[in-house]
């Protein structure tokens, strides 16, 4: 017998001479619960099986128990039962907690065999209570229901009280409101009763803040009234219209109604004007919301204003080392990242990591949380590598605190993907949006927003790999879980459409795209207004489908549109900047006005080069167009020039069957067509039709372009073999 098994039983022979006191008849009948037990630990521990002791033993159906307990059980009274309660309480007290579980499992088996109904209530109780060391907590909960079902009648109300509090706590941890709020609503009835009205105010808010965290919006707005409701009739609280008007804050941010949300933290800074002085810590937060609000609506400067607002009151009540001055750091940084001014975001995200890391140490989440925001600089600059090393370190301090199926690990997984993506590397960017998907889908479900997140990024990478119907096909899926939980106006329902619709632009169904494009664009005129970066970028996509259409003026009407919004709120170097000056010289191009093309094309490289470096994808498309207005201007040397350097980046980044590939070689051949060598425009046509067979089909206006070019080319050759 081991140490572990004897010590057990050495308590249990002092717990059975002790008060407890068992007549014979309770020792003939503890002799095969405890030979039972014995014999159940010996397998389990021979078994070496990852699970809890509890776990394995539920793996057992009741015909296994009640096989090997069948001499006892019509023996055993309820004088039985509450003494094996007894003893399981006892090794609750000294934290065995298999030997708590197994004794209050085989009291609860046994009543229900004999039908002791209230003593299963209790047995239930205490199961509840063993769970809840084992640290399992919902598991605790299904037991303390089962028991509350039982004797909720047996109860006093301090009793009903306690258990009900105890339920809820447990599921206010998780996502399930309709529990929760069952189990709150009944506490406030008691709080109601006895006059405790603030109470009351504190339980509603907590229903409405889980319906919150669920993205059920009107079900938490519909709590927090009723917690209005009770603080105007018995409490009239400042503090408590504090409370509820920063939570209509949030509800109306997450919502991406930012008007509403900037309304309500205004009202809400209001009284803590009053309530505090103008210079308090809580303060502080109120600009922070209101600031980041302004953020995602776009207006910069009113968001630097609350943002340095927060800051000089955090300096000068908490000096210059406070994790909460690093908050306001950091979100300054955000700022200056999202506007395009990288330097001076790397310079807001340093000072905040810098105190972190002397404040909280080198391995605290913040400490992640900066290397992350760095990480995004970098990546939104084009230094790809830059970016992983710091997504990297993110990563490796996220799993020493959390472990491996943690949401921020797959936030972290999302965002090493999205540089992958962006240095074209698509198997890589796949490979670790799925790690991010599996954990997400794990942890928090597949109805999650992050969940549509992992899968609207898988298909922005298959759109990106010329795989189109698989892009759709992920696309679909996220739009649906936005759909339900986010609403029909939301900006990321917007962003779904408007990545639907690049993905049938690129697909050659330039109708169908404009349908999404401009689905996107309403959505983003109505939630974010007409100066915001991601109105810029639906009439860039508008454009692109003018463009291709061939009504060139309309997609320069866009495409104008686009850059003054984008020149009016970011950087003059911003890579959006550059993909407008971009778009301009392509349509004007097409429309044969060459020098015009050649100089929109020429300010787009300047910028690329500078922001991506020599081996990115939009320098290589940079190239391209330059290389085919050269091409149209007749001057076909310079042409080819152009063309060989967006293919060889290309080739690079993409690999050898990417329709990007193919349009290079396309316009490789189309140059020497021009020029009149025959023989190399076949080459480079016939490998540029070879992959748009592949990855368009034969339907794509840009195969049934080369198709047409080829056989010009071939009828050529033929003639002059002849």
């Amino acid at each position: 017998m081991n140490k572990i098994l004897f010590f057990a039983l050495f308590i249990l022979l002092i717990i059975f001479n002790s008060s407890v006191g068992f007549a014979d008849t309770d020792t003939e009948c503890l002799l095969p619960v405890n030979k039972l037990y014995d014999e159940l630990s010996k397998t389990y521990k021979s078994s070496k099986s990852d699970r809890k002791f509890f776990e394995y033993i539920e793996n057992f159906d009741d015909t296994y128990f009640l096989s090997k307990l069948d001499k006892i059980i019509y023996k055993v009274d309820e004088k039985f039962i509450n003494k094996l309660l007894s003893i399981s309480k006892e090794y609750l007290d000294l934290e065995m907690l298999d030997l708590a579980y197994y004794f209050s499992f085989i009291a609860n088996k046994l009543c229900e065999k004999r039908n002791f109904t209230e003593l299963q209530g209790w047995t239930d109780f205490q199961i509840g209570l063993v769970f809840e060391k084992y640290n399992k907590q919902f598991k605790a909960a299904e037991y303390y229901e089962k028991s509350v079902k039982i004797l909720e009648n047996s109860f006093n109300d301090t009793e009903l009280y306690t258990i009900y509090k105890k339920i809820s706590d447990i599921y206010l941890l998780g996502d399930n409101n309709e529990k929760t709020t069952k189990y709150l609503e009944k506490l406030i009835k008691f709080d109601k009763k006895r006059g405790d009205y603030q109470n009351a105010v504190d339980k509603y808010i907590k229903i409405s803040n889980q319906y919150s965290d669920n993205y059920k919006f009107d079900s938490a707005i519909i709590f927090l009234q009723e917690a209005e409701i009770i603080n105007e009739q018995f409490l009239k609280s400042s503090k408590n219209n504090s409370k509820f008007f920063y939570n209509y804050g949030y509800i109306y941010y997450y919502k991406a109604d930012y008007d509403k949300a900037i309304e309500f933290n205004e009202k809400d800074l209001k009284i803590r004007l009053k309530i505090f002085e103008k210079n308090h810590p809580s303060v502080a937060v109120n600009y922070d919301n209101i600031g980041i609000a302004y953020l995602n609506k776009g207006e910069y400067n009113k968001a630097f204003e609350c943002f340095e607002k927060s800051l000089k009151i955090r300096l000068k009540n908490l000096g210059k080392k406070h994790p909460d001055v690093a908050v306001s750091y950091n979100n300054i940084g955000s700022a200056y990242n999202d506007k395009g001014e990288y330097d001076k975001a790397f310079k807001y995200f340093e000072k905040s990591l810098k105190i972190r890391l002397y404040t909280l140490g080198k391995n605290h989440p913040d400490v992640a949380g900066s290397y992350n925001n760095i990480g995004n600089t970098y990546n939104n600059r084009g230094e790809y590598d830059k970016a992983l090393e710091y997504y990297e370190k993110s990563l490796n301090i996220q799993i020493k605190t959390f472990g491996k199926n943690h949401i921020d690990i797959a936030g972290s997984y999302n965002n090493i993907g999205i540089s992958y993506d962006n240095k074209d590397e698509y198997d890589k960017a796949l490979e670790y949006y799925e790690k991010s998907l599996k954990i997400n889908l794990k942890t928090i479900g597949e109805k999650h927003p992050y969940v549509a997140m992992n899968y609207n990024n898988i298909g922005a990478t298959y759109n990106n790999k010329g795989e189109y119907d698989k892009a759709l096909e992920y696309f679909e899926k996220s739009l649906n879980i936005r759909l339900i939980k986010l609403g029909e106006n939301h900006p990321d329902i917007a962003a779904n459409y408007s990545d639907i619709g690049a993905t049938y632009d690129n697909k050659g169904e330039y109708d169908k795209a404009l349908e999404y494009f401009e689905k996107s664009l309403n959505i983003r005129l109505i939630k974010l207004g007409e100066n915001h970066p991601d109105v810029a970028s639906s009439y860039n996509n508008i454009g692109n489908a003018y463009n291709n259409k061939g009504e060139y003026d309309k997609a320069l009407e866009y495409f104008e549109k686009s850059l003054k919004i984008n020149l009016k709120i970011l950087s003059k170097k911003h890579p959006s900047v550059a993909t407008s000056y971009n778009n301009i010289g392509g349509a004007y191009n097409k429309k044969g006005e060459y020098d015009k093309a050649l100089e929109y094309c020429e300010k787009s490289l300047k910028i690329r080069l500078k922001t991506h470096g020599d081996n990115h994808s939009s320098v290589a498309s940079s190239y391209n167009n330059i290389g085919e207005a050269y091409d149209n201007k007749g001057e076909f040397d310079k042409a080819l020039e152009y063309c060989e350097k967006s293919l060889k980046i290309r080739l690079k980044i993409l690999g050898d069957n990417h329709p990007s590939v193919a349009s290079s070689y396309n316009n490789i051949g189309k140059a020497y067509d021009n020029k009149g060598v025959y023989d190399k425009a076949l080459e480079y046509l016939e490998k540029s039709l070879k992959i748009r067979l592949k990855t368009l089909g034969e339907n794509h206006p840009d195969t049934i372009k080369t198709k047409k070019l080829l056989e010009k080319v071939r009828k050529i050759l033929k003639l002059e073999n002849k």
